[in-house]
C-alpha cells in the first residue's frame, strides 16, 4: 500500500493529497526514509507534503519532529497542525516562559525558530538526544551557508538522525548546494575544499568565483534523495506573473548628489554632520539607499525622489486594488510608508523595525481591511513564507532591486501561487545611472546560473523580454 494512503487512514487531514504529492512523497520514502531534500516551489503544497512525510516517518519509527520555522510562520504552522489533529508545542516566548514549556515524548511536533534553537541549544539537544527525531527546516535557505552558525546548529542536531530541508528556492549561488548535499548525502564530498576543487573553475583577486565547472555533476548530486516540484507544472491553469521594467531618471540635483557620494565617498553638510562611505561596504549600501532616501542624504526632508513618482503613478493606476511593494533597507521601507501616508494612501509595513505582533497585525489589516491599500515589506525578511496575499492582491512593485534570484522569486511567489485569480503584475523600478542598473543585470545573470542546477519554470531574462 502507498505510504501516503496508509497515513491518511490514520490521520484525518483536512485536505486530500493530490496525485503528484502522493507520487513524490511515496518515491522519497522508497529512496531514503531518513534523508530527503524537499525543494518544492512556492505554492506546490510543501506544507502538506512535508507533513505527510514527517508523519509517515513518525508512524514507522516513533520519531518526534523538530521543525525549525521562521518566526513569521510559526502561528501559521501551529494552526495547520491543529487542523490536522497533530499535537505540537510552539517553542517561543521569553527565556523564562520557554523554560516552563514541557517537552514531552508524546508530542509529534516541536515548532521552534532557528534563533531560539541556537539560544536554547543545550536544552533541546539534551532533551532530544536520547530520542528518535527528525529535523525539518522550513525555508531552509537560512542554513545554505555551510560555515554559518545556523548550518552548524542543524548539522549537530541531526547527527545520526533524520533530516529534511524544505525550500522552493534552495540556491543563491552554486556554492550553496554544498550545505544541502552535506546534510542529505554526506558521503558525496569529504569537505568544502574538495567541493571547490571539483566545481570551481577560477576565482578573482577577492576570492570570488568567476567560473564554475562540472555543473552537470553538481546538479546530479543535489538531486540525490531529493524532490523538485515546479508550481506552474503541477498547476498549469494558475495565472503566471508578467514581469516588466520601469526605468526612470533621477532629478539633476539628486544625480549630482549621487555622483558626489560615489566620487568623494563622503557627504558633508552645513550643520557639521556627514555621511561616511569611505569603505567599499559602506559605499555599496549608501549608493543603494540614496536612490530612495534623497531627503536624508541631502539633509532636506522635503525633497522627494523620482522613484516616488513611479510609486504614485502605480498607486493611481491600480485604483482601489491592493499593491505589494518591496524594498531592501529599513530606511527605504520607512520612507515609502511615510510618503504614501502623506499622500493619503493607507499603507502598513512588515520588516525588522516592528515587533512580531505588529507584523501579524499589519498583514491581517492588509488582508482584511479594504481601505488598507499598500503593504510595504523587506524583500528578504518578508519575501518568503507569507501566504494568503494572493487572494487580495495581484500587483507588485520592487522599489529596490535584489541581486539574487532566490530572493526575487520568493518575493514574486507571494502573489503568483495557487489561489491567484489574476495575472500577477510585477514591475521592477530601476533608476538609470545608478547602481540599480548593475544590480538588475546581476539578478538576471544569477537567475540563469541557478536555473542550470535547479529544475525551474522561472526564467527572468525571458520574462523581461516578454517571452
Amino acid at each position: 500500500m502507498s505510504a501516503v494512503a496508509n497515513i491518511c487512514k490514520k490521520i484525518n487531514f483536512p485536505l486530500t493529497p493530490l496525485g503528484y504529492q502522493v507520487e513524490n512523497v511515496d518515491a522519497s520514502i522508497a529512496e531514503s526514509i531518513d534523508h530527503h531534500g524537499m525543494y518544492w516551489d512556492m505554492g506546490a503544497g510543501k506544507t502538506f507534503g512535508s507533513t505527510l512525510r514527517n508523519m509517515i516517518y513518525r508512524d514507522e519509527t516513533g520519531a518526534q519532529i523538530i521543525q525549525v520555522v521562521p518566526p513569521i510562520l510559526i502561528r501559521q504552522w501551529a494552526r495547520w497542525l491543529d487542523s490536522c489533529g497533530i499535537s505540537n508545542t510552539v517553542y517561543v516566548g521569553t527565556k523564562k516562559q520557554r523554560s516552563k514549556l514541557t517537552l514531552g515524548r508524546d508530542t509529534s511536533y516541536l515548532l521552534i525558530p532557528l534563533g531560539i534553537l541556537k539560544n536554547d541549544y543545550d536544552r533541546i539537544y539534551e532533551t532530544y538526544s536520547a530520542r528518535k527525531i527528525s529535523v525539518a527546516v522550513d525555508e531552509a535557505t537560512c542554513i545554505k551557508n555551510y560555515d554559518s552558525g545556523n548550518f552548524r546548529a542543524i548539522l549537530q542536531l541531526q547527527s545520526g538522525q533524520a533530516i529534511m530541508p524544505m525550500t522552493g528556492t534552495p540556491l543563491a549561488t552554486p556554492s550553496d548546494a554544498y550545505a544541502y548535499i552535506k546534510l542529505i548525502s554526506p558521503e558525496i564530498y569529504r569537505s568544502f575544499s574538495q567541493f571547490e576543487n571539483i566545481h570551481v573553475g577560477s576565482k578573482d583577486y577577492f576570492d570570488t568565483v568567476t567560473e564554475w565547472k562540472n555543473l552537470d555533476v553538481l546538479k546530479k548530486n543535489l538531486g540525490l534523495r531529493s524532490s523538485f516540484i515546479s508550481t506552474p507544472e503541477v498547476h498549469p491553469d494558475m495565472p503566471r506573473a508578467r514581469i516588466s521594467d520601469i526605468e526612470y531618471d533621477l532629478a539633476k540635483s539628486h544625480e549630482k548628489l549621487y555622483r558626489t557620494l560615489v566620487d568623494q565617498q563622503l557627504l558633508v553638510f552645513d550643520n557639521g554632520g556627514a555621511i561616511d562611505a569611505s569603505t567599499p561596504s559602506k559605499l555599496y549600501h549608501a549608493v543603494q539607499q540614496i536612490v530612495l532616501n534623497y531627503g536624508y542624504f541631502a539633509q532636506q526632508n522635503d525633497l522627494v525622489p523620482a522613484g516616488f513618482e513611479v510609486l504614485d503613478e502605480m498607486v493611481a493606476e491600480v485604483g482601489r486594488a491592493k499593491l505589494l511593494v518591496f524594498a531592501n533597507y529599513k530606511m527605504s521601507v520607512r520612507a515609502i510608508v511615510e510618503h504614501l501616508r502623506k499622500t493619503g494612501v493607507a499603507a502598513v509595513q512588515v520588516n525588522g523595525e516592528i515587533s512580531a505582533k505588529e507584523k501579524f497585525d499589519n498583514i491581517e489589516m492588509f488582508l482584511k481591511n479594504p481601505l488598507c491599500q499598500v503593504l510595504v515589506v523587506n524583500t528578504i525578511s518578508a519575501g518568503k513564507g507569507l501566504d494568503g496575499l494572493q487572494h487580495v492582491c495581484h500587483y507588485m512593485l520592487f522599489m529596490e532591486v535584489p541581486t539574487v534570484a532566490l530572493t526575487f522569486w520568493q518575493a514574486v511567489k507571494r502573489l503568483e501561487r495557487p489561489g491567484q485569480k489574476f495575472i500577477t503584475d510585477v514591475r521592477i523600478a530601476t533608476a538609470l545611472g545608478t547602481v540599480q542598473v548593475r544590480m538588475r543585470k546581476n539578478l538576471i545573470q544569477n537567475d540563469g546560473l541557478v536555473n542550470s542546477l535547479v529544475p525551474s519554470a522561472n526564467d527572468l531574462r525571458n520574462a523581461l523580454y516578454g517571452k
